[in-house]
C-alpha cells in the first residue's frame, strides 16, 4: 500500500512524497526509487507532456499494486 502524503506540480516536474512498508520495492514508471529505512519515498519527476504518474509497490514476495497519481 502506498500512502500519499504530498504531490507538488512544480510545472514541468512534480515532487511526490509518500509512505510505504520499508521492505517494500517503490517504482515510478521504470525507474526503482529509493525508499528510507522509515518506509519515506520523495522524489521529483519529469512530467513531460504527462497528466499522471504511475507509481508501483511491489512487496518482497514480488505482489505489486498500480498506483495512477494524476496531477493535472
Amino acid at each position: 500500500m502506498f500512502e500519499l502524503i504530498l504531490l507538488d506540480d512544480q510545472g514541468e516536474t512534480v515532487f511526490v512524497e509518500g509512505q510505504v512498508n520499508p521492505a517494500n520495492t517503490v517504482f515510478i514508471g521504470e525507474q526503482e526509487t529509493p525508499v528510507s529505512l522509515a518506509g519515506t519515498v520523495r522524489t521529483t519527476v519529469s512530467l513531460g507532456t504527462a497528466d499522471s504518474i504511475m507509481l508501483t509497490v511491489q512487496n518482497p514476495l514480488g505482489e505489486s499494486q498500480d498506483y495512477r497519481l494524476a496531477v493535472r
